[in-house]
């Protein structure tokens, strides 16, 4: 239960030390697992897309650099 909350948590930009805080950990670097997971786990989605999924989306947003 303690990570499900953790993840949310991150997922609705709880910043990372009051996260650590409200879940017990000693330190922040436990906590940060959760984040880079979620990292992990949005890269995947968004690199699972095809081109034809994002024709619809606005050039600004899409834009890089």
């Amino acid at each position: 239960m303690r990570h499900t909350f953790v993840r949310q948590a991150l997922l609705d930009d709880t910043p990372i030390a009051v996260a650590r805080e409200l879940a017990g950990h000693a330190s922040i670097d436990t906590t940060s697992i959760y984040s880079t997971q979620q990292l992990a786990r949005k890269i995947k989605a968004v690199q699972g897309m095809r081109a034809r999924d994002l024709e619809w989306y606005p050039r600004t947003v899409l834009r890089v650099g």
